[in-house]
């Protein structure tokens, strides 16, 4: 009997329309993230290209310092999946309550590391103005961070029961206050001082804080306490948290060695100077905008693949993939017709007010960067896939490993050429692309071996 394109693409199980109810909540949330980040660049852009291109590498450096444990607390939504294929759902909240003992672990950690970020900013070979506003948010913003542990810790029951709406609203709430709170902090509205900078970061904490109440709400709510039996109490337990960190350390390690790559390829494509940094800064918004849609499919197909796999349902454990597959080539060939079409408007969004003479200088490298940058999204979206699949799987150890060599040596590489070689932009940013092309290639042979079906990550 002849199948139809209905159902061999979107109905039953691991079917587009399956995937989508999970990834339309988790990218509208990743926007709100993505809206915050570049609204704070957005604003900061209309006071000069210093203060956007210093909040630019103030966050990623915030996020670097966060990043292991983010992956550490990330598996949670992996584990919580594979109980509820397993049709161990009761077991979920003691899993999530496990990922809050690791962020209260992690918080004094994370305060601690501000010195050494401000190290790194020193050896950067930034303008003395820029290097000031990176430190200053940078310290503010790593406060944040404790609240972002927390958060990430509780939607790991959401995204792994498939309720990610709730993580969509709480989004929304925390971007709605983040704008409202960054437009007053930054210019300075209703009697207040204009903080500039310093309220960009200070109106982060706030919103992260939001957020963090908004959603601990809904999952201590009486309701959803009695329909999934929460307690308000789970000890320690040795073995779930071992299973974090064994299985989502090396996702933390990958995290955190990814990140730190690319903020030292980020640090160095600022030491070209103002017009090259403001070219990056520019291009990375807007790779950044284009990529959130990614990460909501990427953890959508974690927590179907993860979720058929702990049914031990391979079948449609593959077709969750199929189907995320045709949905990100879709969505990325559309990022590349606008990424192409639309490139001067896009780059005008971030002129600012004032000082436009490095904004203008830096037009025609970030026309360049801008459209290059759509064939780095194609390869990202397919590679996103994979990964969410190789994760659900709990084959991360292999991830880290070839993710990890892979950023690095390419990263390593272009560094060497830009201040030994003396490479210029074009070069190092092609290199660049270069390095997520082999990135999709080598995940694409890693799930076609089947290597992750003898992990043995799922605990029944």
């Amino acid at each position: 009997m002849q199948t139809t394109f209905k159902e061999r693409n979107l109905v039953g199980k691991g079917g587009i329309n399956e995937l989508v109810s999970i990834v339309f909540p988790v990218v509208v949330s990743a926007a709100c993230i993505t809206i915050m980040t570049v609204t704070d660049r957005l604003f900061l852009s209309k006071l000069g290209s210093d203060q956007m291109n210093a909040a630019m590498i103030g966050g990623l450096t915030q996020f670097m310092f966060i990043s292991f444990f983010i992956g550490v607390i990330g598996y949670g939504t992996a584990m919580v999946a594979q109980q509820v294929g397993a049709g161990n759902k009761l077991r979920c909240p003691r899993i999530v309550f496990q990922t809050l003992y690791v962020s209260l672990f992690a918080s004094p950690i994370v305060i601690a590391c501000i010195p050494i970020g401000h190290a790194l900013f020193d050896s950067s070979g930034h303008s003395p103005s820029q290097l000031a506003y990176e430190k200053d948010y940078f310290s503010i913003l790593m406060f944040s961070g404790i609240f972002t542990l927390f958060y990430n810790g509780f939607c790991c029951f959401f995204s792994g029961v498939g309720k990610t709406r709730i993580i969509m609203y709480s989004s929304i709430v925390s971007c709605i206050v983040n704008i409202g709170f960054n437009y007053v902090l930054i210019f300075g509205k209703f009697g207040l001082p204009a903080l500039e900078i310093h309220g960009a970061a200070y109106g982060t904490i706030l919103s992260s804080f939001v957020g963090l109440l908004v959603i601990m709400f809904a999952y201590f709510n009486p309701k959803h306490r009695l329909k999934n039996s929460i307690s308000w109490y789970y000890p320690p337990s040795k073995s779930i948290i071992y299973n974090l960190f064994r299985f989502g350390g090396p996702s933390g390690i990958e995290f955190l060695l990814n990140f730190a790559a690319f903020n030292l390829l980020v640090i160095t494509f600022h030491s070209y100077g103002e017009t090259v940094a403001t070219a990056a800064t520019i291009a990375l918004n807007w790779d950044m905008i284009s990529f959130v849609p990614m990460i909501g499919l990427g953890i959508g197909v974690t927590s179907l693949f993860g979720r058929y796999m702990g049914a031990q349902d391979e079948e449609s454990a593959k077709r969750t993939v199929h189907s995320g597959l045709k949905v990100s080539i879709s969505y990325a060939l559309f990022c590349l017709l606008i990424f192409i079409t639309c490139t001067y408007p896009m780059i005008q969004f971030f002129e600012p007010n004032e000082q436009k003479e490095v904004f203008q200088q830096s037009v025609p490298l970030a026309i360049f960067m801008v459209r290059t940058i759509s064939i780095y999204v194609l390869f990202s979206a397919t590679f996103t896939v994979f990964s969410g699949a190789l994760k659900g799987a709990g084959d991360t150890l292999w991830i880290m490993v070839a993710s990890v060599l892979t950023h690095w040596s390419f990263v390593g590489g272009i560094i060497f050429m830009i201040r030994k070689g003396g490479a210029d932009p074009k070069t190092s940013w092609w290199i660049f692309i270069l390095m997520v092309i082999v990135l999709c290639a080598l995940y694409f042979m890693r799930y076609q071996s089947g290597a992750w079906k003898k992990i043995g990550a799922i605990k029944r």
